[in-house]
């Protein structure tokens, strides 16, 4: 043989190797290629997520619609009066404590009140109103908060 023929040789092997390889090639980008069907299913998986998106939008704004009303709603309460302490106009006794004994030998303490058992609300009343209104407040807005947390996680 001679290197002309050998140079022949091998150039029609490279020939057939690269058309083989491009018919192999051919071949597993068919195998691996998406079909029509395929990608209306994809297309479907897609339509279906994206309404299922919606619904969860949805929820999640109602729930941070409730969450503003609540807030409203709540801080809008006004602080409610209580009576701490309530008249007992029935109690045959005006004192609250006797009077103390004037010395510790004698044994009958003499009659009378050190206070007077009014009946009027406790001191510092509007003070414990307010700082009770706060409590509740404080506590709603944190289960507001929480109720609308919940609110938005997807419902089956």
């Amino acid at each position: 043989m001679t290197p002309a023929d050998i140079y022949k040789a091998v150039r029609d092997f490279l020939v057939i190797a690269v058309i083989g390889f491009v018919a192999y090639r051919v071949y597993t980008d068919g195998k691996n290629a998406v079909t029509a069907q395929q990608l209306k299913q994809l297309q479907s998986q897609v339509e279906e997520q994206s309404i299922i998106t919606q619904k969860w939008h949805a929820e999640a704004t109602d729930a941070n619609t409730n969450f503003a009303a609540s807030l409203a709603r709540i801080n809008a309460a006004p602080v409610l009066a209580h009576e701490w302490v309530r008249p007992q106009p029935s109690c045959p006794a005006p004192a609250v404590l006797p009077a103390p004994a004037s010395s510790a030998s004698h044994g009958a303490a003499p009659r009378g009140p050190v206070l007077a058992g009014s009946g009027e609300v406790a001191g510092d009343s509007g003070l414990r109103d307010t700082a009770l209104a706060d409590f509740k407040r404080f506590w709603e807005g944190q289960l507001a908060g929480w109720r609308a947390e919940r609110a938005q996680w997807p419902k089956p």
